[in-house]
């Protein structure tokens, strides 16, 4: 683990992303800890619990992929993988309160499957008629959201809350919709090609969907929220890749990690602890843990 000591970089207005607007909030990332797996030649986190525990993949050799955990004293479990990973192909990417963690993995059919991990027991998750299915997030009553393909529909978002699943997608899309994370609210978050970049949206638990977010930006992906509304993703400018965050709907400023060339943020707790990613000139996928302050 690589500890930063305090690295705080103060934001009072938007950044030139299409649609921007200055708001009145000050912001502050604060950089608690960057992180690799042992070995690994890229570490991508893509969940994180109240606990500060992360779940996310890493890379242990061509080819491969492997899911982890690191608790927020810097520990790692062994690589894990789904047993009927075909292919050592399992990606973890969401978490919840009670250490349930999602994801997906490559099948003999070289498709893929969603999974569950609880209490070191994985259970298996397919969207019915769907070639592939990945589940993103679980927040802390089981329910979860990702994505399915579909040979005649293509890429839809679903929702599975208390045992019921409900796909979607987001009026307008071109190439699929992207359900990526969702609260204790059972608000869900996402992305969709609008035919002209990827934008985000937000479907609230009554399946009323808000979108595109922002309102007239473009690629940008929305991956994570928290109880408070708080949102984060990616979005890219003529500048490149930047984490992005959203304190409003309406309001957002984008973070860049020093000496990056880009930058992503994935996931959200309810402390504001974020985690993600960045890539320098050198290296790709290096992890971090970033807190955000919004005053």
């Amino acid at each position: 683990m690589k500890l930063k000591i305090l690295f705080v970089i103060l934001l009072t207005a938007c950044f030139a992303l299409t649609g921007a607007r200055t708001f009145a909030q000050h912001v502050t990332f604060e950089v608690v800890a960057t992180f690799d797996y042992p070995g690994a030649t890229a570490t991508l986190p893509l969940g994180i619990n109240d606990s500060g525990t992360v779940a996310g993949w890493f890379i242990p050799g061509i080819g491969e992929q492997s899911g982890f955990l690191r608790t927020v004293d810097g520990r790692f479990s062994p690589p894990l993988n789904e047993p009927q990973d075909y292919q050592l192909s399992t990606v973890l990417t969401g978490i919840n309160n009670a250490g349930t963690t999602v994801g997906w993995f490559a099948t003999e059919g070289l498709t893929i499957s969603g999974l569950i991990l609880s209490d070191r027991i994985y259970s298996e998750f397919n969207v019915p008629g769907a070639t592939s299915t990945y589940i993103w997030s679980i927040n802390d009553a089981g329910n979860f959201c990702g994505a399915s393909d579909d040979p005649s529909a293509g890429r839809s978002a679903f929702v599975d809350i208390d045992g019921t699943l409900a796909s979607f997608t987001v009026p307008g899309a071109t190439f699929g919709t992207n359900g990526a994370g969702i609260n204790n609210l059972n608000q869900c978050v996402g992305y969709y090609d609008g035919g002209a970049g990827f934008q985000g949206f937000l479907r609230q638990a009554d399946g009323t969907l808000t979108y595109p977010i922002p309102a007239n930006g473009h690629n940008t992906h929305l991956t994570g929220l928290n109880d408070s509304g708080w949102m984060v993703g990616d979005a890219t400018n003529p500048t490149g890749w930047h984490g992005v965050f959203f304190p409003t709907l309406s309001n957002f400023v984008t973070y860049d990690y020093p000496g990056a060339i880009q930058t992503f943020f994935t996931s959200i707790n309810n402390q504001g602890f974020i985690c993600g990613y960045y890539n320098t000139s050198s290296s790709s996928g290096n992890g971090f843990l970033i807190r955000v302050h919004v005053k």
